[in-house]
Parts: C-alpha cells; sequence; structure tokens
C-alpha cells in the first residue's frame, strides 16, 4: 500500500453552458458537508443557515448549515410518530408524523423551535402542504384533509377530499392544489374557497405515483421504478405531459430548481437532468450517495440530500470550487475524487482530498457491506492524497472505497476484474 501527497498545482477550467447540449460541459456533484442523524432524513426544507429535517424515528430535527462543510445539530424533537414530510410556511415548520398526524413547530427563532401543537388524522400523515392560513395533508388512507391553522396552537378541521387512491403527496401553485393519488396520479383542485376545494381534473400516471413538486410552471411527478413525469402546469388547472425521465432505480422525492431537475434516486442517489426543454430532458451528472436517498432540496446550485441515515450537502458545479481556480494542496472539499483505473486487475488508486485537519479513515467493502480492509486511520492535514490498494487476494466483483471523518463521508465503487 503506497500513500503519496500529490504536488500544489493549479488549473482553470473554462465554464461551458450545460442548458443546450449534452455534449457541453461536464459539470460534477461533488460532496461539501455531511453529518450522521440520530435518524432515517425522509425529507428536508433549507431556509437560511437552517436545514429542517422529517428525520422518521428521531423526529423532527434542525441544523446549522452556517458552514456547509460542518453541517451540526442544534435541535430536535422527538415527535409521537415517523416524522415524514416537512413544510415551512412563514414562521411555521409542519411535519407529517405518519401515524400522529402533522405536528406544528414555531420557528421564529431556527435555533429554538418551540413545539405548538399536533393534530391526529385518522390515516396516516404521509406528507403536508400549506397556504394562507389552511394546511393540506396527504393522509395516505385518510385522502386529503384540509385543517385550518389560523391559530396553529389549535388546529381546525375544515374538511376531507377523498381520492381514487392513497394520499402520498401534495404540492401547490397559485390557487391550485396538486394531491398525489397512489398509484392513479394527479387530482387538481381550484382552492379559491380554502374551505372548499373544487376538484377539476385527474391526471393518470404511467407508473405508480407517489410524490410531486412545483419549479415554475413545471409539475414533476414521482412515480417510483418508473421514473419522474414533467408535466406543464401553464394551465395550472389542467397538468399537461411533456416527457418522462426514466430514472435507473426508483424515484423517492425530486427538486427543480430553473432548467435543472435533481432526483433522488433510492439506491442510485441523486442524478441531475436538464429540463431546460422539458420535452426532451437529458442526464447532466449523477452522485452516488452511499444510502438510499430519501428527499431532496435544491438552491441555486447546492443539492440537500435526506440518504437514509444522514444528510448530505452537494456543490453542482463544472469544477470543483465553481469558477474560481483550484489549488489542489489545499482543497475546498472533503471527497473521493476518483478511483482508477474502473474497472481495475488487480491494484486501484484512489484519490481523495481533505478540507481540514481531522482522523480520516478509508475503508474498502465488498457490494455485500463487509469490511475488506483499512487503508488508513491517522491524523491529516488538508490536501489532495494517493492510496494504492492491491486486491490480488480479492475475488472479482464491486467494491466500495469509503472516506470518513467527524461524521462525514464518501463513496465511491469500482470493479475489481480479474
Amino acid at each position: 500500500m503506497v500513500v503519496k501527497v500529490l504536488k500544489s498545482a493549479v488549473f482553470i477550467i473554462t465554464i461551458l453552458n450545460i442548458f443546450y447540449s449534452p455534449c457541453a460541459a461536464q459539470w460534477g456533484l461533488y460532496l461539501k458537508g455531511s453529518l450522521v442523524t440520530a435518524g432515517r432524513p425522509h425529507d428536508l426544507v433549507v431556509s437560511g443557515d437552517y436545514a429542517y429535517l422529517g428525520d422518521w424515528t428521531a423526529g423532527f430535527t434542525v441544523l446549522n448549515i452556517g458552514d456547509p462543510r460542518w453541517p451540526q445539530q442544534i435541535y430536535n424533537y422527538n415527535t409521537d410518530g415517523l416524522a415524514n414530510s416537512v413544510f415551512l410556511h412563514d414562521t411555521l415548520a409542519l411535519v407529517a408524523d405518519w401515524g400522529q398526524g402533522v405536528a406544528i413547530f414555531d420557528i421564529t427563532n431556527p435555533a429554538a423551535p418551540s413545539f405548538l401543537s399536533a393534530w391526529n388524522t385518522p390515516g396516516a400523515a404521509y406528507n403536508v402542504y400549506a397556504m394562507g392560513t389552511y394546511a393540506y395533508i396527504a393522509d395516505f388512507n385518510g385522502g386529503l384533509i384540509v385543517v385550518d391553522i389560523s391559530d396553529p396552537t389549535f388546529p381546525q378541521y375544515v374538511t376531507t377530499l377523498q381520492l381514487p387512491g392513497l394520499a402520498t403527496g401534495v404540492c401547490g401553485s397559485a390557487n391550485y392544489i396538486y394531491a398525489v393519488s397512489y398509484p392513479q396520479g394527479i387530482e387538481t383542485y381550484d382552492i379559491s374557497e380554502p374551505a372548499s376545494p373544487v376538484h377539476l381534473n385527474s391526471y393518470i400516471s404511467q407508473g405508480p405515483a407517489i410524490n410531486a413538486s412545483v419549479s415554475g410552471n413545471l409539475l414533476f411527478l414521482c412515480e417510483a421504478d418508473a421514473g419522474v413525469t414533467v408535466l406543464s402546469i401553464n394551465d395550472p388547472s389542467n397538468p399537461v405531459q411533456m416527457s418522462i425521465i426514466n430514472t435507473p432505480v426508483y424515484a423517492n422525492d425530486a427538486a427543480g430548481v430553473d432548467t435543472i431537475l435533481y432526483v433522488a434516486d433510492d439506491s442510485a442517489g441523486v442524478i441531475a437532468y436538464s429540463v431546460n426543454n422539458p420535452q426532451n430532458p437529458y442526464e447532466l451528472t449523477s452522485y452516488d450517495s452511499p444510502g438510499v436517498a430519501m428527499g431532496i432540496f435544491a438552491s441555486d446550485t447546492i443539492v440537500y440530500l435526506g440518504d437514509n441515515s444522514s444528510f448530505i450537502i452537494l456543490i453542482h458545479t463544472d469544477t470543483p470550487t465553481g469558477i474560481e481556480e483550484l489549488e489542489i494542496g489545499s482543497p475546498e472539499f472533503f471527497m473521493i475524487e476518483s478511483v482508477y483505473p474502473n474497472p481495475f486487475n488487480p491494484e486501484a488508486v484512489i484519490k481523495f482530498n481533505m478540507d481540514r485537519t481531522a482522523v480520516f479513515s478509508l475503508d474498502v467493502y465488498d457490494i455485500g457491506g463487509r469490511l475488506v480492509e483499512n487503508l488508513l486511520k491517522k491524523t491529516l492535514n488538508p490536501g489532495t492524497f494517493e492510496i494504492t490498494w492491491d486486491g490480488k487476494n480479492c475475488p472479482s466483483g464491486v467494491y466500495l472505497f469509503r472516506l470518513a471523518a467527524d461524521g462525514r463521508y464518501a463513496v465511491k465503487k469500482a470493479t475489481l476484474l480479474k
């Protein structure tokens, strides 16, 4: 096993326009920071320097992400149910708490939220959306429930909208809401009179509809193993299919920013697509996260991911520092840059970056998650390093290289082919 520090070098990569051709610049998703949470992040929303997580068994969690390299947990409330999704509405955080309805928190001071109330639903609160003084709860077998939250300490039941299937998602635009009915598709409602929503039409999906989100005049419908359907809502009362994106595994969640769509695609991690032409989306890049990509949120070129047992921050850029020059000897990112060659036989070189002084470990696992070998465990200063692993005593197959430090980790796969 050989370890060496690469000499400092400076390079500049010219920014190319990614929005008009699949042959444009090779952009990437680079790990900026991560934190292993107490639960299993299923959904998240980011506002300012704070991330709000539906952390499943651990309840509602708030992280300070002022320094995105080192997210820090600052608040946790262990709700009575399973915190599945979070929606921010003015100074409120609404948490869909699975079997226990919706929990409401005051986040006027994000560093110290206060629990206001919990409103139990007849079904299992899967998702929640709010507009004005009303909350719309996707209550699984309980339908879509409308609740008056003008007094968030004492929510009041208004009405229930019966869906043809199970209510698993809800989102909105202007005076319209889109209720996801599993597995059938989307039901569109006019909520000009919030207490009396009017059903307008139904969109029948190609696959099992499970979640939806809105970005501008586009509606993204996650259809599990059938991928993501892109719909136009130029007429918000009538979503119209533009295209279908066939993702590799299972589309759990999607977040659109301008002309980019980020998909949390289960074991495949995050996949970024250009939707500059919604009728012809194409893949830009991907990031194979260590766990199961469940929930996703994006802002500009920053992507936030709930990855089963961790919260991950990614940067979407064409170089690891965006448009700036990169000093390799003092990297900004904690990451495994590459494992090469890939496939390899029998040696592979793992190139990785350290962004601050800490105790780092680098391990090799087989595809079943069993530890094969610890390659490194020591304190290292910021820099770029290479380690050579000799797999001559291991069988052919896929291996995982895992870099870890202070609750953060990065993983890359490579294939040993003998």
